[in-house]
């Protein structure tokens, strides 16, 4: 699996005349296998950055959604009896 440093490198290998269909083809794999992300990743920029601390809790939950720690919506609403 690539680490964050091998994609910067790629990225940083990569000659300028091709950025813009790399990036349109990232983006298209990334709005096809996690639509969340692709929004977040398209969405207009913010007046305020994420922070270090906002960056890690939003990884962090992604990685509890691999490893199957999160429930549904469905099972929260019924833990919440709602």
């Amino acid at each position: 699996m690539a680490t964050r440093e091998d994609l910067h490198a790629l990225v940083d290998w990569l000659p300028e005349c091709v950025w813009e269909e790399a990036n349109e083809t990232m983006l298209a794999q990334l709005k096809k296998h996690d639509p969340v992300r692709y929004a977040l990743f398209t969405a207009p920029e913010d007046d305020e950055p994420l922070t270090e601390e906002e960056i890690a809790a939003i990884d962090e939950a992604y990685q509890a959604i691999e490893r199957g720690e999160i429930i549904s919506d469905e099972e929260l609403k019924l833990e919440l009896g709602l």
